[in-house]
């Protein structure tokens, strides 16, 4: 399953190369209210925004991530306790004296 992850990535990156690639005209970029547009290569903006879009997916798994790592940290918590219990009722003596 990693080699077809891993082979999807190479495939959008190779993607993302030839197309950004194809497009190196100058585009303006007006990236301030009241400045003077910069003029850079549309590839560079292409790229920026594909790293962008990475960054804010990143950004909303780590709250995914976190979640489950708090409920795995909980259940490991709670998995501890019940061993803790089940050898403190094995090793306590049994009453054979039943009424």
């Amino acid at each position: 399953m990693k080699i077809i992850v891993n082979i999807l990535k190479l495939i959008i990156i190779l993607f993302l190369i030839i197309f950004s690639a194809m497009n190196i005209q100058n585009v303006e970029i007006h990236y301030m209210i009241g400045q003077t547009p910069m003029q850079i290569p549309l590839f560079i903006v292409i790229i920026i925004s594909f790293l962008l879009g990475v960054f804010v997916y990143w950004l909303f798994s780590l709250k995914n991530s976190f979640k489950k790592f708090i409920e795995i940290r909980s259940l490991r918590s709670e998995l501890n306790k019940t061993k803790n219990e089940l050898n403190r009722i094995k090793s306590s003596p049994l009453n054979k004296d039943v009424k």
